[in-house]
């Protein structure tokens, strides 16, 4: 995970969901069969090394990515699995590459066990990617639909940000896309990096100020979810 989407001290956002991801996996019993649905390079492996982690992917990424660790080859809309067979579930940052997300939750569901679990993270805002296997952008009422309409319980959506690290992120974002295509001159270079070393001190000081889980704009949305 840290490979595909950096290191944690480079961006709290993504340490956050892997303590989250973490305390997920306290809550599984071992010998647990976890099913990673769109698995990717299947880095959450680590977090479930007393369970039996299935990797499922269709093989579809980045280029430079490494799919030999899949267990599974398959269509996550359509998974080649018996029913009830999981007793949790992953599905993160997959949300937004699903052409039709209904079907992917319906089968979430059935490959589930009753009382099993179900961990998503899903972008609110997030820059294209993977074109062009790139769909959707989620709000938290979306999510919370999405899991309702195929039988889930116990759903619990909330931010992986607060609103004000967030609205930094996308501002240091802004400045750094800035200082790979403006053409400037040396002066005003210097400017715009003092502007990206104040911006993400302050985007760090946020983030330890003010909590996670909190206000309505967030960078991606997590739920928890039971069959």
């Amino acid at each position: 995970m840290v490979g595909t989407h950096g290191a944690f001290e480079d961006d709290p956002r993504n340490r956050f969901i892997f303590e989250e991801i973490l305390a997920f996996s306290n809550s599984i019993q071992d010998g647990s069969t976890i099913i990673d649905i769109g698995a990717g390079q299947c880095e959450l492996s680590m977090f479930f090394e007393n369970s039996n982690y299935v990797g499922l992917d269709l093989g579809i990424g980045d280029e430079n990515w490494d799919f030999s660790n899949i267990s599974v080859r398959g269509d996550v809309q359509n998974l080649p699995l018996k029913d009830s067979v999981a007793d949790a579930a992953l599905n993160v940052w997959v949300m937004e590459h699903i052409p039709d997300p209904p079907l992917v939750m319906h089968e979430m569901f059935r490959v589930l066990k009753p009382g099993g679990k179900v961990f998503l993270v899903a972008p609110f805002s997030l820059h294209e990617h993977q074109q062009p296997f790139d769909f959707y952008r989620y709000t938290r009422f979306g999510i919370k639909h999405l899991f309702e309409s195929s039988g889930f319980s116990s759903i619990r959506v909330y931010s992986d940000s607060s609103q004000e690290f967030a609205m930094g992120h996308e501002s240091y974002k802004w400045l750094l896309a800035l200082s790979e295509r403006l053409t400037m001159q040396e002066e005003q270079r210097e400017q715009l990096k003092r502007a990206l070393e104040t911006t993400r001190a302050l985007m760090l000081a946020t983030a330890k100020q003010f909590p996670a889980k909190t206000g309505d704009f967030a960078l991606n949305w997590i739920c928890v979810a039971e069959k």
